[in-house]
């Protein structure tokens, strides 16, 4: 399963904003249980969905998750793209919700993502809400999750990339380390998908791309689905 978010058109015309990683669990468990599901054999997410995601597979008793995949993962409030002052503060985020104050934020985002060459696509403020939803949670929380499936030995897939405009590799490095694994572990792949080295295959496996981006599993989609058949293979026999 691979869950997808309220956009910033969605919020906009609900009047519902935040969105938190407590809020956005919630809605997986209650859907899960409308359809009657109990166990998850995969679980996957990408950059800011990976807090839920997190909190579903290490809190919720109530839904068995046997695997979890995380590709370019963003489970910090604090990171290397999220540290632009001019798009990433308080008064731009009061603005985004006022009355009237929607159409000069998006303009704005828009303009300076631009001239930045923020690594976006499609609508940058769709960009700009997931931060914010991302941001709605304690990091002690956050990492107590993580110490909770390192303990569980929950089989893990994580997928990184050493030139991603939003993650540096010290922040890759730093989740790499709190699921229990030594980067210097991971599977690297060169800028044309090619194996350089090979990895452990441990309870965490990672796969690191000199050349991926931050959409690593567009760029490689080889490599991204052999390694999720890998992982859905071993946990569902």
């Amino acid at each position: 399963l691979c869950f997808n978010w309220p956009n910033f058109t969605f919020s906009s015309q609900t009047g519902y904003w935040w969105h938190s990683s407590d809020e956005k669990t919630n809605l997986m468990v209650d859907f899960l249980k409308q359809l009657g599901i109990k166990k998850v054999d995969m679980l996957v997410a990408h950059s800011t969905a990976s807090p839920p995601a997190v909190q579903l597979a290490a809190q919720r008793p109530d839904i068995e998750v046997k695997s979890l995949a995380l590709f370019m993962p963003i489970t910090s409030r604090v990171f290397k793209g999220g540290k632009n002052p001019l798009l990433f503060n308080p008064i731009l985020g009061w603005v985004l919700k006022a009355r009237g104050g929607e159409a000069f934020a998006k303009y704005f985002m828009q303009s300076v993502m631009a001239l930045s060459r923020h690594p976006t696509r499609g609508r940058a403020y769709d960009v700009f809400f997931a931060y914010l939803s991302a941001i709605g949670y304690e990091q002690a929380e956050i990492d107590q999750h993580l110490a909770t499936l390192r303990q569980r030995a929950l089989p893990t897939l994580i997928m990184v990339s050493n030139n991603d405009r939003l993650l540096s590799v010290e922040d890759n490095h730093r989740l790499m380390r709190k699921m229990g694994c030594d980067p210097r572990n991971a599977w690297l792949y060169d800028e044309q998908g090619q194996l350089v080295k090979k990895g452990n295959e441990g309870v965490v496996k990672v796969i690191e791309l000199e050349k991926g981006s931050h959409y690593g599993f567009n760029r490689f989609p080889d490599i991204a689905n052999d390694a999720l058949m890998e992982l859905l293979n071993s946990v569902a026999r």
